[in-house]
């Protein structure tokens, strides 16, 4: 008798914290929809990420880096019960940028997945095709011209233009987009080179921006002074490995950030570097 009233008990109070800590998980989850945009650019070593989580609480994982370090990551950046990941967009098909996909889609659960060419024969795009469809996640190419609206963010994708997908260089028709809530926006823009900036420019695609991603990694394919000129950012992000190999960020794109005094974060130097914004002000947020 003693016992069966003792397990009783136990089981009243087990009900009890659970029904607690889902409570608390709840109520969290209903104040973490905070009206703010964040923009988290993960330290993934030689590669890009971007965590975007929007002012409804949705979350867009643009790249994922080439390793398992990308789930290190969100597991810094957003909470441990949360196991869903709304979008991914893989702006090309280069190991440094989506092969994290594959990470990402084995632990936790996908909305859809976006990428510029389905086409491509690569390893790591290969598998994730194969785990979003045994998964029933949709997964499909965007292009210039497309837009995506999730609540109050808007994401226009500027590139690549569909005649563009021919081209062999996966870096040349790489995804890019700007997003923008109230008067903040962002651009990433993948690996693309000068000749795709100047495309842009040309073509009347891009306005000012409040961050910028530079492209593959600070490379000096990339980031003329005249496309700085264009966008005009108030800051800048290299996303790159320490010491790596390639040399990134080159030291003459450095050198035109400063001359135009453009502040400038870089992942090797700085880890996760996060920006949050209600739309109007915003503040930078450093891991180290």
């Amino acid at each position: 008798m003693i016992k069966k009233v003792a397990s009783l008990l136990f089981y009243r109070w087990f009900l009890a914290l659970m029904l607690l800590v889902i409570l608390v998980i709840e109520m969290y989850m209903l104040l973490s929809v905070d009206g703010l945009l964040a923009l988290h650019f993960l330290d993934v070593g030689q590669g890009d990420s971007c965590l975007i989580k929007t002012p409804g609480n949705k979350l867009v994982l643009v790249d994922a880096g080439e390793d398992e370090s990308v789930l290190r990551e969100l597991g810094e950046t957003i909470p441990f019960w949360r196991n869903r990941v709304d979008m991914l967009v893989g702006t090309h098909a280069d190991s440094d940028h989506i092969k994290g996909f594959v990470y990402v889609l084995e632990n936790f659960d996908v909305g859809m997945v976006l990428i510029n060419d389905l086409s491509v024969f690569d390893t790591s795009l290969d598998r994730i095709k194969e785990i979003a469809e045994s998964n029933e996640i949709p997964i499909m190419e965007i292009e210039q011209g497309d837009n995506i609206n999730i609540g109050e963010l808007s994401i226009d994708v500027l590139w690549p233009p569909s005649e563009e997908l021919d081209i062999f260089d996966d870096n040349q028709k790489s995804i890019v987009i700007q997003g923008e809530y109230s008067k903040f926006s962002f651009l990433l823009t993948g690996d693309i080179e000068i000749e795709q900036e100047e495309r842009l420019i040309s073509e009347k695609h891009i306005n000012k921006v409040n961050i910028l991603k530079l492209s593959h990694h600070g490379s000096r394919t990339a980031t003329s002074s005249i496309f700085l000129d264009e966008i005009g950012p108030d800051a800048a992000i290299i996303s790159c490995g320490l010491d790596n190999k390639f040399s990134h960020p080159n030291l003459e794109v450095i050198q035109a950030l400063e001359s135009k005094g453009i502040t400038y974060y870089r992942t090797d130097q700085h880890g996760r570097i996060s920006f949050k914004t209600d739309g109007i002000r915003y503040k930078k947020i450093v891991e180290k």
